[in-house]
């Protein structure tokens, strides 16, 4: 046995599959051999500096991985790691031939629909299939499916949406985790996207005057009580779908983030808005964000001068207005306390900064001025 095959366990204590890689790749260093161990999806991978592969247009040796069939577990580190002894006597030999290492298929010569097919095994072995469709496969279905991964058939799909949008965030997103998967390094960073939702400004939310004056232009019955439901509960899109009534509260019961109970504001709207006679749309669509689409087309076509979602918006910063901790309005609005804050910190800045000037200001031994 090879002395980097072996693999200690100490005392009984078992180690995480992270530090034998570290303890791996440590060895590898102390030989000079310019290798390491990398684990990407579970799957173990050699990283340093190799050959160009099959179809590159590179001429001089650059930073590679190559794939390996082994799991990330401790019988797969011990073979990646006697592998790299390998590949370093190959390469100082001279014989080094990517063929020996990688499939006849290969994600620099597989077409993209072939790499999703298994970037889509893969990913829905751990994650829903309704979270693949979601989320990635809009950015998918726009990609050539019958061409090679390259940046030529990336950028219309990259550059289809403005840099400042979310689609374009959740598109570039999307292309890296494929090219993650395809073990592909290409310069995306000139197509990342600007977008963050702590770029909200006040210039994209309505007023509570604005918002109660549109609703009675909702020409569609059903579509004006969900838009009173969107302004007093500050819905997502899709969630119109899944509500049940325990008035003053409605409760959502399935979305982004699971079922949760949300309170109305302002609460006079209940009655104005009439919603405890609520009937509202159905749909067909049976994703969530199908379902969201078709809430905000309804909305677009009759002319709604502002976003379904800045009702959403609006309901937050009424939060503040009213003083709920923000704990209590993270936990109502389906998201963490830490997207609450980025999302809405103008207006939670400005609201801590009055709370400490009226304190101050009232205080019986704060400087006093001249007079």
């Amino acid at each position: 046995m090879f002395f980097w095959q072996k693999i200690t366990y100490g005392w009984g204590m078992a180690k995480s599959i992270e530090h034998l890689i570290a303890e791996a790749n440590s060895r590898l260093k102390a030989s000079k051999i310019g290798l390491a161990v990398e684990l990407r999806f579970n799957k173990l991978f050699l990283r340093g500096q190799l050959l160009p592969r099959p179809g590159s247009t590179k001429l001089e040796n650059y930073s590679q991985r190559i794939p390996l069939k082994y799991l990330g577990n401790p019988a797969g580190i011990a073979k990646a790691e006697a592998d790299a002894f390998m590949v370093a006597s190959q390469l100082m030999k001279g014989t080094f031939s990517w063929h020996d290492w990688i499939e006849v298929y290969s994600s620099h010569t597989a077409t993209i629909s072939a790499i999703l097919a298994k970037l889509k095994v893969d990913y829905c072995s751990k994650n829903s299939e309704t979270s693949w469709q979601n989320y990635w496969d809009a950015a998918y279905k726009r990609l050539p499916q019958d061409e090679r991964l390259t940046m030529k058939a990336l950028i219309p799909v990259l550059t289809r949406s403005p840099k400042d949008t979310r689609s374009r965030q959740v598109a570039f997103n999307a292309i890296a985790v494929l090219l993650k998967f395809a073990d592909l390094e290409l310069d995306l960073e000139p197509y990342r996207s600007t977008y963050t939702q702590a770029s909200l400004t006040p210039k994209d939310i309505p007023s509570d005057e604005t918002i109660f004056e549109w609703y009675h232009k909702i020409p569609l019955v059903h579509w004006r009580y969900a838009y009173g439901l969107f302004a007093t509960y500050g819905l997502r899109n899709h969630e119109i779908f899944h509500l049940e009534f325990e008035f003053p509260n409605v409760r959502v019961t399935e979305g982004k983030t699971g079922s949760r109970l949300v309170y109305p504001l302002h609460f006079e709207w209940i009655d104005l808005f009439g919603l405890e006679s609520a009937v509202l749309p159905t749909t067909i669509r049976n994703t969530h964000k199908a379902q969201g689409a078709a809430v905000g087309f309804y909305f677009r076509s009759m002319g709604l001068p502002f976003s379904v979602y800045a009702l959403r918006h609006a309901w937050a910063i009424r939060n503040v207005a009213y003083g709920f901790p923000d704990t209590i309005s993270a936990i109502a609005m389906g998201h963490s306390v830490k997207v609450h804050t980025q999302t809405y910190q103008r207006w939670l800045g400005e609201r801590d900064m009055s709370e400490v000037f009226q304190r101050l200001i009232s205080s019986s031994n704060r400087p006093l001025a001249p007079s």
